[in-house]
């Protein structure tokens, strides 16, 4: 899974999850500040990002992302894309919010529509 389990309530804790429980989890919520590190070096000029995800989907990766922006001096404008009904309002909303940078949460979501995300990126 994706998100964080212990935030979800359904392991004691990711090293001794106790029960039944076996598996792992796909965290990387800790990669959000190292991504809005890597976006600032790349393109030191940018002030405003918009965060493209899924707001009902359980994890920390927008509260990371936050805080490294805060602290790089570039301002977050969180997206929210539920489901694939609401692509194009999305991909609006970002226009609309006159942003430099696009940063996009990995889901099977916008994976899914990796080539309207890229094709949208490339002509804006």
């Amino acid at each position: 899974m994706s998100a964080d389990p212990l935030q979800l309530g359904l392991v004691a804790s990711v090293a001794r999850p106790g029960g039944n429980t076996t598996g792992f989890t796909f965290q990387q919520d800790e990669l959000a500040s190292k991504r809005m590190e890597l976006l600032k070096e790349v393109a030191p000029r940018i002030s405003r990002v918009a965060f493209l995800s899924n707001p009902d989907h359980p994890d920390n990766e927008l509260r990371v992302a936050q805080r490294a922006a805060t602290a790089l001096g570039v301002q977050l404008q969180p997206i929210d894309m539920r489901g694939p009904g609401d692509f194009d309002g999305a991909l609006q909303a970002v226009t609309q919010a006159s942003v430099d940078a696009l940063y996009v949460v990995a889901s099977r979501q916008t994976v899914a529509s990796l080539p309207r995300i890229v094709s949208f990126a490339t002509k804006n």
